[in-house]
């Protein structure tokens, strides 16, 4: 205690006049120190090298060369903390980090003096904890000190390990000295221009039982800009429909029948055939990164926001299908369905798209039903820049919860604590406000932790209340590999800039220790996120196309979660338990009324695409399985409202060009034939139409003949089955009247009437009395020729005399018998 007491009073008196003294009695450094920060000049003596020299007693350290690293970038030194060990610095655990020198230029560098120092205590703020890796002056304790004898050879990497003794840290893990303490390191040698320095961060476990503190992770697994517009296109789904289905009539085991939400209706999946579903050549595709994604996802404490839109974009990806049901089905996670595609819910609702936004959710709550009842799709992922207007429509479709970033709702007072994740978001009256009750610092009692709040009940009788968990951005900007310089400021918003894996990682678990430790007798829930793919917001970095050196990689983020959730102050808690807890007193800002975000499609395109739509049902309805048409289209309409296009509206319109051609290719890919002139000669008779199908299904069409002249009529319409790609004779009843060439229209509809394919005029030369004419000429000739060959016989007489009866021969008959 006297201890404390010591400590407590040095800090003070080092806060007001830094001259005067250091905590714990170590003096202070002389303001001529060569150091770039402040450090105690004595080492404690227990505090031991990694290695000692055999030469003589000075302290030395071992230095490792590293082949594989040769090369490395940039253009001067650099310093580097690669490791503090295990992430939590555990009770009676040395302190025992690595450094990594990298030297990029052409000639050696010699090093030859070490320093490593950290903060006494743990940062009471969550501001100063960013301030320190923000390069802040801050009272630093020195930890240990050599000389150095090291050679960074040129173009080389070396690491040096260096271990302190726990007593030697003063970090017993009570209540005074656990949580995140920052260390520095500073080497120093002749052929340095600066001293290099590094800076990170050491989280000291507790020495006693503590409380946890109710946290989740959230982790959105959705597809990228650049996965989509990789994604096959719809004439290529159709095609893989069409094969399926022919191996399912001829009995193939190949073809499997899945249910597609999507139309509400069932298709068939097609038999893999392309290399991406072949394990050689599948570590690079979309539904690997998800797949491995979803099956490293089962950790307490995680909850997965899946786009069920994957399942049937990647429908025949079986380990896909598995690993989200394995998901769905575990005890540790927990599973949400976004809408259908992940639409951007609020680029629908100022489109005025109510439909899609709709259909996207009852087709998640289908998709989510066949997988089992653990899937919940009554709880919204919301995306950056949200407004009332967007908040009013979700609540009034189904959605109980909303998540939401804490700078989009910060707290609108100053509060010395982070206020609970578990909150009610107002929406319906940007005027309502909280009441005076919930503007009171003092009105979250941490002392009776099971008495809720009446946060939304309290709220204006003008406003409507939804129940809502705040993302802490600053953590979550720290998981994505980003340092933000002020709390509740989101990485993309902020320019501190990067962090390496190490500094993640560290960053989490001491901005989660700090939170706990401003109020440890208080419940409160923490909540952090992930971005969604191509749709950076918390961090810069789009996590889709992170790299196995940035902290948002699968593998870095698993890591860092797994080390978060295992901490001892921490209790891993899903989205729907952490919505249980009681709400937040903190009263928050209003979000706006009506937001147009960046990037967000606007009424135009979402006409655009239900037109082109609109045409294909047109032209599906004629077929006998619709589906086979309007599935891979319906998809494809659904993907361009997908919310991360906000990064890519240019390739949101490419994709859209495809809906679009499509659309038009089917209209034009029935028509007739063009054709010489057609002679008509009679009143009565057809007229021979050729039509053309270049659909790949049959299509019942009507073909109907229009002529502006009343001198011919077709008497009737005609309707046939065209089979695909091939042209059938169809012939037309008409009338013909009088003689003279007309001009025909040739349109093929659809059984209700609609023209379906482009009008192809004919030509047609009418004589409809010429068959009249020919028929008496002919009966006039064949008259005339009787006639005149009767009157010829006739006007000759006989041309003979007659025969005598006697002149004849006379012929005998005998008869035979036998």
């Amino acid at each position: 205690m006297s201890r404390t007491v010591s400590l407590l009073v040095s800090l003070v008196l080092f806060a007001v006049c830094p001259t005067l003294v250091s905590p714990a009695g170590v003096p202070t450094p002389s303001v001529n120190s060569s150091l770039s920060h402040s450090f105690s000049t004595a080492v404690p003596a227990s505090a031991q090298p990694a290695t000692r020299s055999n030469d003589d007693d000075s302290d030395s350290i071992s230095a490792t060369t590293d082949p594989a690293a040769a090369n490395p970038s940039g253009t001067t030194p650099t310093l580097a903390i690669t490791s503090v060990g295990e992430s939590i610095l555990a009770p009676d655990d040395d302190l025992s980090i690595e450094i990594t020198l990298s030297n990029p230029t052409d000639e050696d560098i010699t090093l030859d003096r070490i320093s490593l120092a950290g903060q006494p205590v743990a940062p009471s703020t969550r501001t100063r904890l960013l301030a320190f890796l923000n390069d802040a002056d801050v009272f630093l304790e020195t930890l240990y000190a050599a000389e150095l004898d090291v050679t960074v050879p040129a173009r080389q990497k070396v690491m040096l390990p260096l271990t302190v003794a726990r007593d030697s840290t003063g970090w017993s893990g009570d209540e005074e000295t656990w949580g995140p303490h920052g260390i520095e390191v500073v080497v120093d040698g002749p052929g340095l221009d600066d001293e290099l320095t590094d800076r990170s961060f050491v989280v000291v476990a507790p020495n006693y039982e503590v409380t946890p503190m109710p946290t989740g992770v959230v982790i959105p697994v959705t597809a990228s800009t650049a996965e989509m517009a990789e994604e096959q296109t719809i004439s290529q789904r159709t095609d893989a429909g069409l094969i399926a289905r022919e191996e399912e009539e001829e009995g193939k085991p190949g073809a499997t029948e899945t249910s597609t939400a999507s139309t509400g209706g069932s298709t068939v999946r097609a038999t893999p055939t392309d290399t991406s579903t072949d394990p050689s050549t599948r570590a690079n595709t979309a539904p690997h990164r998800i797949s491995t994604l979803l099956t490293a996802d089962n950790i307490p404490g995680v909850t997965t926001v899946f786009d069920p839109a994957l399942l049937s974009v990647y429908a025949d990806d079986d380990a896909l299908t598995a690993a989200v049901t394995n998901l769905a089905t575990s005890n540790n996670s927990e599973v949400i369905f976004t809408a259908f595609s992940d639409p951007d819910m609020s680029a629908l609702v100022h489109g005025e798209d109510s439909e899609q936004a709709t259909s996207a959710h009852d087709t998640a709550t289908t998709m989510a039903e066949e997988l089992g009842d653990a899937i919940r799709t009554d709880i919204t992922l919301l995306a950056p820049e949200p407004d009332q207007e967007t908040l009013s429509v979700l609540a009034n479709g189904g959605t109980s919860a909303v998540i939401i970033a804490a700078d989009e709702v910060p707290t609108s007072a100053y509060r010395y604590y982070t206020p609970s994740a578990r909150t009610s978001i107002n929406y319906g009256d940007s005027d309502a406000t909280a009441s005076e009750a919930d503007a009171s610092p003092d009105s979250e009692k941490g002392t009776d932790t099971g008495t809720a709040s009446e946060s939304s009940a309290s709220r204006s009788s003008g406003a409507s209340g939804l129940d809502a968990l705040v993302v802490d951005s600053a953590a979550s900007a720290a998981l994505a590999g980003t340092l933000v310089e002020e709390d509740e400021v989101a990485g993309a918003d902020d320019s501190a800039g990067a962090i390496d894996i190490l500094d993640s990682r560290q960053l989490v678990l001491s901005l989660s220790a700090v939170t706990y430790r401003e109020r440890p007798n208080d419940t409160r829930g923490m909540v952090l996120a992930v971005d969604r793919a191509s749709l950076p917001h918390y961090g810069t970095q789009d996590p889709a196309t992170a790299t196995a050196a940035d902290p948002v990689a699968t593998e870095n983020l698993l890591e860092t979660t797994r080390a978060l959730m295992g901490a001892s102050w921490v209790s891993p808690y899903t989205v729907s338990q952490l919505l249980e807890l009681d709400s937040s007193s903190a009263e928050r800002q209003e979000l706006p009324e009506r937001v147009l975000a960046t990037g967000e499609a606007r009424t135009s395109f979402f006409s655009a695409t239900a037109n082109s739509y609109s045409r294909v049902v047109t032209i599906a309805a004629m077929s006998p399985d619709p589906s086979i048409l309007t599935n891979p289209a319906d998809l494809a309409r659904r993907r361009l409202s997908t919310l991360a296009w906000r990064s890519d509206p240019a390739g949101r319109q490419n994709r859209l060009r495809d809906l679009t051609r499509t659309a038009n290719g089917y209209f034009t890919a029935i028509y007739a034939n063009p054709s010489s002139t057609i002679n008509i000669i009679s009143e009565a008779t057809g007229v021979p139409l050729h039509i053309r199908n270049d659909l790949p299904v049959d299509v019942g069409v009507v073909i109907q003949l229009d002529t502006p002249d009343a001198r011919l009529r077709a008497t009737e319409t005609v309707a046939v089955t065209l089979t695909p790609h091939s042209t059938t004779t169809v012939t037309v009843p008409v009338r013909a009247s009088g003689s003279g060439n007309v001009r025909a229209d040739v349109r093929v509809l659809n059984p209700v009437g609609t023209q379906v394919g482009p009008v192809q005029s004919i030509d047609i030369r009418v004589r409809a009395n010429w068959e009249n004419v020919g028929t008496v000429v002919v009966a006039g000739a064949f008259g005339a020729v009787l006639v005149v060959g009767v009157i010829r016989s006739l006007r000759r007489g006989r041309r003979s005399a007659p025969v005598r009866p006697g002149s004849l021969p006379r012929v005998s008959a005998t008869a035979t018998t036998g």
